[in-house]
């Protein structure tokens, strides 16, 4: 489902220093505001994104996406 997702808004996102601020881990709210989707949507998001990053051995927080991350997966290049 993540796949479909990313695929879906991957092509429409363009990121800029307005849309997503610097900081290195984005909350749920960052998420939609990325995204363009709803809050049950942007956890679902995070947690896959998290999952991932914990099978890879890296340390994740509940709550939080590492924005380069989620950028990597979306395949967009952050500002």
């Amino acid at each position: 489902m993540l796949k479909k997702l990313l695929k879906k808004v991957g092509d429409n996102v363009e990121v800029s220093k307005g849309q997503v601020s610097d900081k290195i881990l984005l909350d749920v709210e960052d998420v939609q505001k990325l995204l363009g989707i709803k809050k049950d949507r942007a956890y679902m998001v995070m947690r896959n994104c998290n999952a991932k990053l914990a099978q890879m051995g890296k340390l994740t927080l509940k709550g939080r996406v590492n924005r380069e991350f989620l950028l990597s997966e979306l395949n967009v290049r952050g500002g």
